[in-house]
């Protein structure tokens, strides 16, 4: 016969009102005492799932833990931040860069005007007798034309002759070997397609005698 524990049996006075199964005296489902449970699996503890009297959990944890146990799951730990690239330095512009001056424009510049009506002074290249008035005939179109610098007429014809090369030119009195550097010349002054076609035909009359 099995003893039962103290204060606990069929004159107590919650009887009537207790209806939880193995209270009181009750034998439980399982046949065995209320205060003789099996043992919890898995070696859990005895305090996270043991109930007290009339199936009433003990005071303690706010999650239903007696006073003293552990939970059984380990809470989440917070994310790590990562690490931020690090900042790479600006480097410092050279003092060369305060001093370069800024790229000129590429666009062509404007036709020289016309002369005043009654007023003809554009020089005429097919009026030239020798290779010499020829050339000097090239110069007095440049003042006509406006009397360009050397590197603005460097810059209107893209570089295709430097300043240097049209400074020879200009200070020649021989023919080019090539029209095309005469044509280049003109062009440079600011002469149209018309007054290289003329500089062009005089420079054949010359080449070809």
């Amino acid at each position: 016969m099995t003893a039962e524990p103290p204060g606990v049996g069929q004159d107590d006075p919650d009887t009537a009102g207790n209806r939880i199964p193995g209270a009181n005296g009750q034998r439980s489902a399982s046949g065995q005492p209320p205060w003789r449970q099996t043992p919890p699996p898995n070696g859990t503890r005895a305090e996270n799932v043991r109930a007290g009297r009339n199936g009433h959990v003990p005071l303690g944890d706010p999650n239903g833990l007696p006073r003293g146990a552990e939970p059984d799951t380990q809470p989440l730990s917070a994310p790590v931040p990562l690490a931020e690239p690090a900042a790479q330095p600006v480097p410092r512009p050279s003092h060369r860069a305060f001093m370069r001056k800024p790229a000129a424009s590429t666009s062509p510049l404007a036709p020289p005007l016309d002369d005043a009506a009654g007023h003809d002074l554009r020089p005429d290249p097919l009026s030239a007798t020798t290779p010499a008035e020829l050339m000097e005939c090239a110069r007095k179109y440049r003042i006509w034309a406006g009397n360009r610098g050397l590197r603005v007429m460097s810059l209107h014809i893209r570089h295709a002759l430097s300043a240097q090369a049209l400074s020879n030119l200009l200070r020649s009195d021989q023919l080019p070997r090539q029209s095309e550097n005469l044509r280049l010349l003109i062009e440079a002054c600011g002469g149209d397609v018309d007054d290289q076609r003329r500089f062009i035909t005089a420079w054949r009359h010359f080449m070809m005698r």
